[in-house]
């Protein structure tokens, strides 16, 4: 593994955390958006013992001009609350102001990031909408308005639901999903067994379940910033 590449003076150095198994193709579709965005300085990829080439094609990376690719190669799946308390470990190591964390078969739109560091500064744990890749005016995971019985599954209905371009208390975790270094004070706060701040998704389609547990004061707010857009797949099994 290699060093990290210092930061501007005064810039949050971002590193991306992708958690991937046995999706080649979807993952060198998002490494190769990752490595455009701007202000994203290092990608993260744990590969959870892929069987179809993923290591390979990794290590092929390393060295290769353009943002940085670090790989961690497990040598048995971890899950995916493994995946990214690894990923997260390693942004950590890394000198990571805020981890961008995200699965293998998700794509941001190329502002994403950029809108979502609008609230830099606002926010502890927040995210983009999450919408299909074929329908990009549905959402993958409808939302469950904070206190309130009602569903959502449009981007329509989320931007009339938003406040100053956010809905709180809300979000979909790891896929696109901001976290800053200093909330998490180890990674093991951000996995969604003791993440109470979010809520649960479906492994289809179906909407969100409650945020386990009742969220405790503390719990960090959460977001879907205005026009903040995360292509996903619509997978039958998750």
């Amino acid at each position: 593994m290699t060093d990290p590449l210092p930061d501007a003076a005064g810039q949050r150095r971002i590193v991306a955390a992708v958690v991937t198994f046995n999706r080649i193709g979807l993952l060198r579709r998002l490494v190769a958006r990752l490595r455009e965005v701007p202000g994203v300085a290092e990608v993260v990829v744990v590969d959870n013992a892929s069987s179809d080439g993923t290591g390979e094609w990794l290590r092929s990376l390393e060295g290769t001009p353009g943002t940085p690719v670090v790989t961690r190669l497990l040598d048995e799946n971890r899950g995916g609350a493994g995946g990214f308390r690894e990923g997260l470990d390693v942004a950590v190591e890394r000198g990571a102001d805020l981890v961008w964390l995200m699965d293998d078969d998700g794509l941001p739109d190329p502002d994403c990031l950029e809108l979502l560091l609008a609230h830099d500064g606002e926010l502890d744990f927040w995210g983009p909408a999450v919408v299909d890749e074929e329908r990009s005016d549905r959402l993958v995971f409808p939302i469950r308005l904070p206190g309130t019985s009602t569903v959502v599954h449009d981007m329509a209905a989320v931007r009339a639901a938003a406040t100053d371009g956010l809905i709180r208390d809300v979000v979909i975790p790891f896929n696109g999903v901001l976290v800053t270094v200093s909330w998490c004070s180890g990674s093991a706060r951000c996995v969604p067994s003791s993440s109470s701040g979010a809520t649960t998704t479906s492994t289809g389609c179906g909407p969100n379940g409650p945020a386990p547990g009742s969220p405790p004061s503390s719990t960090p707010s959460c977001a879907t910033p205005r026009s903040a857009r995360w292509a996903r797949r619509c997978w039958a099994g998750g």
